[in-house]
């Protein structure tokens, strides 16, 4: 672990490193979408748009975009 953290210092104070370290980076991208339901409570509520949504009757793309996050980690683990 502290051989890692020096050659991050390392790169990044401009200085040559042989080693090259490896990483996974997971991308999770946000989309969002609010529909209006009428029903009795808000577990109908959610299950006739689960419902609806596993039937492709909502379908969210770029239009519904609202975030990005990246979480990166030695590839080694």
């Amino acid at each position: 672990m502290r051989n890692s953290l020096i050659q991050k210092e390392m790169i990044s104070a401009g200085q040559q490193n042989d080693l090259v370290m490896k990483f996974k980076v997971t991308i999770i991208e946000t989309l969002k979408m609010t529909v209006d339901v009428e029903t009795e409570n808000q577990e109908q509520a959610e299950q006739i748009v689960d419902s609806k949504w596993r039937r492709g009757e909502y379908i969210l793309d770029a239009d519904n975009f609202m975030g990005v996050e990246f979480e990166a980690f030695p590839a080694d683990i």
